[in-house]
């Protein structure tokens, strides 16, 4: 039996059409979204997503799409490392002899929980709005601290500064 892993979003909204996200071969789901507001100005907010992918590569790719004539659009992505976006926390499955016993253990006294939980309210991400669809992209690599580019989301071109503006 052949499985077909996928991972899709829908909206509540029936007139928005549901963004697949990635299907088929090495997917485990999403590791991270999120709604990044109106980055590009046209009305509608935009969402970025990291695919959770059964790999061995410490490498992945930041997405962010946008909804337009009524489809999902892909309007600016770059590179990121896993260890960048913030643990998930985890619901802990407690197995038995035979099978699962209980689908979660109270995680109100599980501190490893309720600090991942906490981390990931607070992550702050890697997009920051600047000027009329214009996005400052932050990061760090391994040779700089912070790495910092410049999107004019219009022309869809990078320009790599670390100076602050």
């Amino acid at each position: 039996m052949k499985k077909n892993p996928g991972s899709f979003f829908t909206c509540s909204d029936s007139q928005i059409d549901t963004l697949v996200i990635a299907s088929g071969g090495q997917v485990l789901g999403v590791a991270f979204a999120r709604n990044e507001g109106d980055l590009n100005q046209d009305g509608t907010d935009e969402l970025s997503y990291v695919v959770n992918w059964a790999d061995w590569s410490n490498i992945n790719t930041y997405v962010i799409m946008t909804y337009q004539n009524r489809k999902w659009e892909e309007l600016y992505t770059f590179g990121i490392w896993d260890w960048q976006l913030p643990d998930l926390p985890e619901v802990k499955n407690n197995y038995g002899l035979f099978a699962l016993m209980d689908k979660q253990i109270n995680v109100s006294h599980d501190t490893a929980y309720q600090n991942a939980e906490r981390k990931l309210k607070h992550f702050k991400g890697f997009i920051i709005q600047r000027r009329k669809s214009k996005i400052q992209i932050i990061q760090q690599n391994p040779e700089t601290e912070l790495d910092t580019i410049w999107v004019d989301l219009n022309k869809k071109l990078a320009k790599v500064d670390n100076t602050s503006q």
